[in-house]
């Protein structure tokens, strides 16, 4: 029931509002397997590019790549002040890793959403993962850092939704609605 819940939910933020996909460490624009296009985001100064098995990931392109850095991932995104539902990707590509092994802090306009986060343990081997957050005022910008705990911090795409407050305000229980978009699908 909640799965079915969240999945309306996150319907209800894509039908309001254009949602900005990046596809992280990619040049060109890429096309999913729902036709949605994933912009191109150049991995951050600092970071290094890590091409991954592309038949690991055939429908979903924007895992093909990801940034990888022995100290900060960050990403600033301006826009308009407001509510924003952000959707952040990722895959485990190294066959080193186990539970425990690669670990960072992702924060949100310096606002700890996972501290710290254990890929391995969230997403297993070459499967895919998406951690997703609601940011309240935004003040002009998103700033999307991964630090550096143990091993390298990783990504693959970054979702940006501006979100109207009434979808999450105009559930019956906010809260509730809140804590949803903010689990991790199962």
């Amino acid at each position: 029931m909640k799965r079915l819940f969240l999945l309306t939910l996150w319907t209800l933020v894509s039908l309001q509002a254009q949602v900005n996909r990046y596809a992280v460490g990619s040049t060109t624009e890429l096309i999913d397997e729902k036709g949605n296009p994933w912009q191109p985001l150049p991995c951050p100064a600092g970071s290094t590019l890590h091409v991954v098995d592309s038949t690991a990931n055939k429908p979903h392109p924007q895992y093909g790549k990801l940034c990888y850095s022995t100290g900060l991932l960050s990403f600033e995104f301006l826009v308009q002040p407001g509510v924003y539902a952000i959707r952040l990707h990722f895959i485990e590509q190294n066959t080193n890793v186990r539970i425990g092994s690669r670990l960072f802090d992702i924060s949100i306009n310096d606002d700890f959403i996972k501290k710290p986060f254990d890929i391995y343990k969230t997403c297993g081997f070459k499967n895919e993962c998406q951690i997703g957050s609601v940011v309240t005022d935004a003040n002009g910008k998103l700033v999307i850092k991964l630090q550096w705990t143990k091993y390298n911090a990783v990504i693959s795409g970054i979702e940006i939704s501006p979100l109207l407050e009434n979808v999450v305000m105009g559930c019956a229980f906010p809260e509730v609605c809140r804590e949803i978009l903010e689990k991790e699908p199962e």
